[in-house]
């Protein structure tokens, strides 16, 4: 399923400096993919799963043991890293922007 949605949307390409989506924008979605298809499997018998924050749910999945510690650690860590750099990106040109500079554009 997740390689038909990237096919239809054109993310089948690999990312690179300099094209229209970053690769920490990539991987930030794939961590909320990841937790929004436990949500839709687990949700409807589980409430503690159905939550809005991605971090959040990533702590309910731990607790409910469908992840564990580490896992939950490993892509809170990232997830968060990655938020800040998107963040920071968009920032930049004061602009929603997910393109990043070519090596020229970097302070």
């Amino acid at each position: 399923m997740k390689r038909q949605i990237h096919a239809y949307r054109g993310h089948d390409e690999i990312a690179v400096r300099g094209t229209t989506s970053s690769s920490a924008a990539a991987v930030s979605a794939e961590i909320e993919f990841f937790v929004q298809t436990q949500q839709l499997i687990a949700g409807g018998r589980h409430p503690q799963l159905r939550t809005k924050a991605t971090l959040e749910t990533l702590d309910a999945l731990t607790d409910g043991g469908w992840i564990d510690q580490q896992v939950r650690d490993e892509l809170g860590t990232a997830y968060r890293f990655l938020r800040v750099i998107e963040n920071r990106l968009q920032m930049v040109a004061d602009e929603q922007t997910h393109t990043l500079p070519g090596r020229s554009g970097w302070a």
